[in-house]
């Protein structure tokens, strides 16, 4: 009882204990965090100490070397552990600490001007670096530089206490805070590398004297020629062949790709490329992947061939023999891989996205003209001469000017590569999908993308802009589904097909329909809503804030009032919908699409208000 008589409410935050739990056989790691553990007899006098105190509260007890601490805080948590710092305490000396602030400022500032007079390319590449030599004394590893940027950092062997040794690391080397939230579930030191790289420069690259021309960015290689043989059986003959090349089976989308052409087509052997080490880490990434969302089936693994390889290499990194043996018995290619970010430039996308679409038409043009399933995306309408303008199905988008996303760029240009061969007699498909949500009924979402930040974020925030925001969303079967349909079906040649949905929704709509017991949801000028953003760095979209601050083009609009009805394009489905109707797919109502998506963002932790 506490010393009033009363029961005595005391919580207690113990910090590790030596000997035993979580902490067992990581002492030189938590030290090396300033994290000591805390000896059996010390914490059991603590706790005498406590109770014979009698006063209630929450008590932590902790064994931490706090100037150890205090050097690899940031600065909101500085103010806090002040108090804790005393004279003489032993750790960090303030003129160590200062001798150390100096040393870390002047790196930065060689770093700053390495990057100010770096190419695009060039600088993720340096901070690329940078990154792998610190993971590289993080995890112990002799040869930091042999680390595949490209990899999940999970993948790699980073654990939980790496993670905050490693974030600590570069706070110190960039004076940033590393956010891994911000790089969505499976993070690489690729993307990290674009996200730091977009805090370091805020206002991008000296711009060059020649400005970016998309237009001569979508010309095709000199010497890329269609072949004059007849395609194999199958391909554009209404059947996939025995065999396709499948990229970006280790996405999202591209998960729901590979099941529905293994289900649709059971003879069908998949070569799927795969950024891997191995062909045998490949096949476990693709089954984990399909595990996670319910979709793999035993006795798939007989049918498919993992081709270890890298879209943003020439010819995927293989030999020249390799790449062409990739070629032997294909029916048909089914390019679906991208590298996806809302902060990186054109000059840092290109490689994968433009690059990648380049190998895929050198290999369909080897020997015998493949057919081509093309995934491109509506970012192709966000030119400023498709402003609030209807857009068939059958309309040449030749306009690029007024695209300002990198990402959206290099799907323009590769959609303009893909075409241009067709017209020189190629067989290619596209498909123009929207952001691309969760299964319409089991609600499975791709965690952490923008999407379902968008809509978890502005949940728990209670708030949304005020704006007329055009949501373009489909469900993900819905996607899959349609090119499953519709893919290597001769009709499909030469056509563009548009996946976004036939009846379009407001953001603020969507929101309060999804928020339990349908609860207001407050819409406030856009200025408040990145303001509540910016202050709670909690909130989904917390690690977004810069894209959603960004402004764009002459109008200087961010992205929320670049998707206002009256600004975005207004694409017309009419044409897809009929074709899939006839082949028994449909685009489920957002009615329909409620109670799902509802379970999935209520239930992972949004609040209704």
């Amino acid at each position: 009882h506490a010393r009033d008589g009363k029961p005595l409410r005391l919580a207690i935050q113990w910090g590790p204990w030596e000997g035993a739990g979580m902490a067992e056989g990581k002492t030189r790691r938590l030290e090396g965090l300033g994290v000591g553990l805390l000896p059996a007899a010390g914490a059991f006098q603590a706790l005498d100490l406590l109770l014979e105190r009698g006063q209630g509260g929450v008590v932590a007890v902790l064994n931490n070397d706090w100037p150890r601490l205090w050097d690899q805080a940031n600065p909101r948590q500085r103010p806090v552990l002040a108090p804790l710092i005393k004279d003489g305490s032993g750790g960090t000396t303030a003129g160590e600490q200062a001798a150390a602030a100096t040393q870390a400022a002047a790196a930065r500032d060689d770093l700053l001007v390495r990057l100010a007079a770096a190419a695009p390319g060039e600088a993720v590449a340096l901070v690329t670096r940078l990154l792998q030599g610190r993971l590289g004394q993080v995890m112990g590893l002799a040869e930091a530089e042999a680390i595949d940027a490209g990899e999940s950092l999970f993948q790699l062997g980073l654990d939980s206490l790496m993670a905050v040794e490693f974030a600590a690391g570069l706070q110190a080397d960039l004076g940033l805070k590393v956010d891994f939230e911000a790089l969505g579930g499976d993070p690489s030191l690729e993307n990290l590398a674009e996200l730091l790289l977009a805090e370091l420069q805020p206002e991008g690259p000296t711009p060059s004297k020649t400005a970016l021309d998309l237009g001569e960015q979508a010309r095709l290689d000199p010497d890329w020629r269609r072949p004059d043989r007849q395609p194999l059986p199958g391909g554009s003959l209404g059947t996939p062949g025995e065999a396709i090349l499948l990229t970006g089976s280790t996405g999202f989308l591209g998960a729901y790709l590979l099941a529905g052409q293994l289900q649709r087509w059971p003879e069908l052997r998949v070569r799927a490329l795969v950024r891997c080490p191995s062909a045998l880490a490949g096949l476990d990434r693709i089954r984990t992947n399909l595990e996670r969302y319910g979709l793999w089936q035993p006795g798939w693994e007989q049918r498919l061939e993992v081709v270890p390889g890298d879209l943003a290499q020439p010819q995927f990194g293989l030999e020249p023999q390799a790449f062409a043996a990739l070629a032997t018995g294909l029916g048909g290619i089914l390019h679906n891989g991208a590298q996806l970010s809302q902060m990186a430039s054109y000059g840092q996308l290109a490689p994968a996205n433009v690059g990648g679409t380049r190998a895929v038409l050198r290999l369909a043009s080897l020997d015998r003209p493949l057919a081509v399933q093309f995934i491109s995306s509506v970012a192709v309408f966000e030119a400023r001469a498709y402003r609030n303008r209807l857009l068939l199905e059958s309309d040449d988008l030749a306009d690029w000017q007024g695209i300002h996303l990198g990402y959206s760029q290099t799907k323009w240009v590769s959609e303009r590569l893909l075409l241009a061969a067709g017209a020189a007699g190629l067989p290619v498909s596209v498909y123009r999908p929207p952001l691309i949500g969760g299964h319409s009924r089991s609600g499975a979402w791709h965690q952490d993308d923008l999407l379902q930040r968008l809509l978890k974020g502005c949940l728990e925030l209670g708030l949304a802009p005020d704006l007329a925001w055009e949501l373009d969303l489909v469900p993900v079967d819905y996607v899959a589904d349609a090119v499953t349909a519709l893919a290597w079906r001769p009709d499909a040649v030469g056509r563009a097909y548009h996946l976004h949905h036939p009846e379009p929704v407001m953001l603020k709509d969507l929101l309060a329909q999804l928020v339990e017991g349908g609860a207001a949801l407050e819409l406030v000028p856009m200025e408040r809503w990145l303001a509540a953003i910016e202050a709670d760095a909690s909130n989904p979209l917390y690690p977004l804030r810069a894209f959603f601050h960004q402004r764009w083009g002459d109008d200087q609009l961010t992205y929320p009032e670049l998707n206002q009805l009256g600004l975005r394009a207004r694409p017309s489905a009419a044409a897809t919908v009929a074709s899939l109707a006839a082949l028994g797919v449909r685009c489920p109502s957002f009615k329909e699409l409620i109670a799902p998506y509802g379970m999935a963002l209520l239930g992972a932790g949004a609040g209704s208000r």
